[in-house]
């Protein structure tokens, strides 16, 4: 506001000079005026003067205004009710007598009516004349006087003090004015400038300047609670866009990216911080770059199945009405791979009951068919119960499988015994351990106790010896060994079998999964004994590590912790 203070004051000095101008010619006449009432009331005095000598002298009025006239310094006239000069200081007695009449001279008749006549004249020669006159007893008394013209020194001091007056006035005036009026304004353009500023001013005594700092105030208010929503808006949009698991990603129409969610971040392989290229350069496979043109060039495209290195995801954009993009992906990759995992489980199913119900139909239509020997048909008939079997342990098998992945059974977490356990598994086992030649041996301690499900316990110890028997040659041993640490139980089943290469490691837990499936079939395995043990063993928090090397047997180890976290019972973990 440094330019309207500036026009303030030049405008204060211009008034000032235009008010000094107009206050010099009222002074001047003023004290003109007041000069000659002054003037005026000493000549009336001093007629008094000369009519109270004629009251007391018996002197002609010639004698008493001849006298007293330069005394007196003025013109004295001694005028009759008739208008006849009786007396004139600047005249003789002969000269009174060529006078003119002096009756119709306006301070005459003054006089005569009031007491107190006035007249002003102006002299060819002499400028400008004030008569005086008052009633006395021979008629009139009259004094003359020229008018002084003023003296400019008289009036330059009360002048030069009135115009510094003004000049100090008015500026202080504008200076007042200009703080009231420029201050609210000054705090306006902050505030029109930055709205978040505070508006901090004070009352103006200017009613206008005060009802656009009220309407600004009103302004701002208005825009703060604006904004305040629009943010809470934003922030709600951003939350709920960073919460997606479908990735988002938005550009402008120069292909800069202004803004990404974690989701998408995670499927680029991008850090939280990390810079994001231009969206022209953010892919390198075709097919992603097709989409990304398609959408900056203005095109839709609903969803399309494009692979990113090891992701398969469904790639969405669409323009903006400002030139910008929006491009979304969902990374179906799970979903492939559960639908590839479904697709294998259904063939592996479908491939282990084949061969048992290929089996069952061949011998029950030769038994139907021919007429067998006895012994032949108690083969065929064995046979035939064999595959059964089989079938049944898969059936089963496939049933705990589901049960324990769909955590429809709860783990009973009770202290169980570990030997105890052991042993049972080896009595169930007894008879096959027998018929091979293999020995069951139990080296665990009796005090070795772990806070588990003891079905869940019972069935990993059966599948892992079941597995170890299937897998150990004739006259092998096995053995169930087992130990504590700090905060674990551990045991383990080792066998003398043939081992596994360690390519196939990473793959024996899974579903079906066998290092050599011709044998496994043979021995009766399902394939699904490893797995259910893996699953049981995460259910409570433990781990299997498996041990082994080509033709050094294998040793599988089970962890689990002595206590499980909060020990809760109905924790929704699946057991046995």
């Amino acid at each position: 506001m440094p330019r309207l203070v500036l026009q303030l004051r030049i405008g204060s000095i211009a008034l000032v000079a235009l008010s000094a101008g107009a206050s010099l010619t009222v002074v001047r006449r003023g004290w003109a005026a007041h000069l000659d009432r002054v003037l005026e009331g000493e000549l009336e005095r001093e007629a008094r003067v000369v009519a109270a000598a004629l009251d007391e002298r018996d002197d002609a009025p010639q004698v008493t205004v001849r006298r007293l006239g330069p005394m007196l310094r003025h013109r004295v006239s001694v005028i009759g009710t008739d208008g006849t000069v009786l007396g004139d200081s600047h005249f003789d007695g002969a000269s009174l007598r060529l006078m003119d009449n002096e009756a119709g001279r306006p301070e005459v008749v003054g006089a005569l009516q009031t007491g107190v006549g006035t007249a002003r004249r102006r002299t060819a020669g002499v400028g400008v004349q004030v008569a005086v006159a008052v009633r006395a007893a021979p008629g009139v008394v009259r004094i003359t006087a020229d008018v002084p013209k003023p003296d400019p020194g008289t009036i330059a001091l009360p002048m030069l003090v009135l115009v510094v007056t003004l000049a100090v006035g008015s500026v202080w005036g504008a200076d007042r004015v200009s703080r009231r009026v420029t201050r609210p304004l000054e705090a306006v353009r902050r505030v029109a400038q930055d709205p978040d500023v505070e508006m901090v001013t004070g009352p103006s005594g200017v009613p206008e300047v005060q009802v656009v700092v009220r309407a600004v105030r009103r302004l701002q208010e208005e825009y703060r609670t604006r904004l305040a929503a629009l943010r809470r808006e934003r922030e709600e949009d951003r939350a709920v866009v960073d919460a997606m698991i479908e990735g988002v990603l938005a550009a402008d129409g120069r292909g800069v990216v202004l803004q990404c969610n974690p989701a998408m971040r995670a499927m680029l392989d991008l850090s939280a911080g990390q810079a994001l290229p231009p969206l022209r350069e953010l892919f390198h496979q075709a097919e992603a770059r097709d989409v990304v043109l398609t959408a900056m060039g203005g095109g839709i495209v609903p969803g399309r199945q494009v692979d990113l290195h090891d992701r398969t995801v469904v790639m969405a954009a669409r323009p903006l009405p400002d030139g910008g993009t929006v491009l979304t992906m969902l990374d179906i990759s799970d979903v492939k791979r559960l639908e590839m995992v479904r697709r294998d489980f259904v063939a592996n199913v479908s491939h282990e009951l084949k061969t048992p119900l290929t089996s069952i139909l061949g011998y029950a239509e030769t038994l139907l068919d021919d007429e067998p020997a006895p012994d032949t048909r108690r083969r065929f008939l064995q046979v035939i119960r064999d595959n059964a079997r089989r079938m049944q342990r898969l059936v089963d098998d496939l049933l705990d499988l589901a049960r324990i992945e769909s955590r429809a059974w709860y783990l009973d977490r009770v202290p169980v015994a570990i030997a105890a356990a052991a042993r049972e598994a080896v009595a169930v086992l007894g008879d096959r351990a027998r018929e091979r030649g293999i020995d069951l041996v139990v080296t665990i301690p009796e005090p070795l106790r772990v806070v588990a499900d003891p079905g869940a316990i019972q069935q990993i110890l059966a599948n892992l010896l079941d597995n170890a028997v299937r897998h150990s040659p004739r006259g092998g041993s096995v053995t169930v060994s087992g130990r504590e640490t700090d905060e674990a139980v551990s045991f383990a089943v080792s066998d003398p079998g043939p081992g596994i290469p360690a390519e196939h490691l990473p793959r024996i837990f899974e579903r079906f999964y066998r290092v050599d499936p011709g044998r496994s079939r043979e021995e009766g395995g399902t394939g699904l004994g490893l797995a259910i043990v893996r699953h049981l063993v995460e259910a409570h928090h433990g781990r299997i590590e498996v041990e082994s090397r080509p033709g050094a047997g294998t040793t599988v180890r089970v962890t689990l912790p002595a206590r499980p976290p909060g020990l809760d019972v109905s924790s929704g973990s699946a057991g046995a």
